[in-house]
C-alpha cells in the first residue's frame, strides 16, 4: 500500500506544464511517465522530469495527463481487493465546485458520506486538488474497470 501511495503522491504532485490523453493509460513497474525527449516510457510534459513507477506485486495502475485542464490523474486497484459494503467520503476529484468530479457517481456534496453496496475499489488522485481517495470500481481490478473510474471519464 504504501508503494501504491508513494507512486501516486510522486506522479500527482509533479505537475509543471500540460498534456492531454483522452484516456487512461496502463503502467507497470519499470516504466517511466515524464518527457518524452527525455526518454519516459509514458509521454506526459505536464511532468518537468521523469518519474519512475514502482508497484507492489498484483497492484494494476493507470493515469492521465490532461493537458487541456493542467491535470494528471492517477488510479489504483489491487488484484485481491476486498469487495465489501463501505461507506466512502465524497471527493471532487476537479478541484472545481462548479464542475465537479466525484470519487462516487451518487456523490453531490464534498464531504457527504455515502453508502457503496458490495463493491471492488480502487484508489485515485488528481493533481487538481483533494487527496487521495476511493472509488468504487463496476467490477474486479482490472485495467478496464480502473479507466472506468470517473476521474478518467
Amino acid at each position: 500500500m504504501n508503494k501504491i501511495l508513494a507512486t501516486v503522491v510522486a506522479v500527482t504532485f509533479s505537475a509543471v506544464s500540460s498534456f492531454a490523453f483522452a484516456e487512461a493509460i496502463e503502467i507497470s513497474t519499470g516504466e517511466t511517465i515524464g518527457p518524452e525527449d527525455g526518454g519516459a516510457t509514458q509521454d506526459c510534459v505536464l511532468l518537468g522530469e521523469q518519474v519512475r513507477v514502482s508497484l507492489s506485486s498484483d497492484v494494476v495502475a493507470a493515469f492521465e495527463c490532461e493537458e487541456v485542464n493542467n491535470a494528471i490523474d492517477i488510479g489504483t486497484c489491487h488484484e485481491a481487493g476486498q469487495r465489501a459494503t463501505r461507506t466512502i467520503t465524497c471527493e471532487n476529484f476537479s478541484g472545481d465546485p462548479a464542475d465537479p468530479v466525484w470519487n462516487v457517481s451518487t456523490c453531490t456534496t464534498a464531504g457527504e458520506d455515502v453508502t457503496v453496496e458490495l463493491s471492488y475499489t480502487g484508489y485515485a488522485a488528481s493533481s487538481t486538488g483533494g487527496s487521495v481517495q476511493q472509488a468504487p470500481l463496476e467490477g474486479n481490478c482490472t485495467i478496464d474497470n480502473l479507466g472506468a473510474i470517473e476521474i478518467f471519464n
